[in-house]
């Protein structure tokens, strides 16, 4: 698999990999609850994403996040499964470099 290269301000390194261990975690608890059908936990992690991602630096996951509240708000459920994959993907992909402030 080809790493994602993300460059990430180095006075981040102490919480960065905490958040992304959380978001491994957060693939875990959409799948149960996707399996589930428990719809507001999704969104509720979908939200989350979409809102937190960015400010860490990483946009693919705001993005991701952002499409998952799409798919509920508009009804494409059948498109969660595959988000949820692709989110799996890029954090098994992601490498971060971390950059001393400019």
């Amino acid at each position: 698999m080809k790493k994602i290269v993300v460059r990430i301000d180095a006075e981040l390194q102490d919480i960065v990999p905490l958040f992304l261990e959380n978001r491994r975690a957060d693939v875990v608890k959409l799948t149960s609850a996707l399996n589930a059908g428990a719809l507001a936990e999704v969104h509720f992690i979908a939200h989350n994403l979409a809102g937190t991602g960015a400010g860490y630096g990483f946009d693919e996951i705001s993005q991701i996040g952002y499409a998952m509240c799409d798919a509920i708000r508009t009804g494409q459920l059948d498109s969660l499964p595959s988000l949820i994959s692709r989110l799996a993907e890029y954090l098994d992909a992601v490498e971060v470099i971390y950059e001393p402030p400019k």
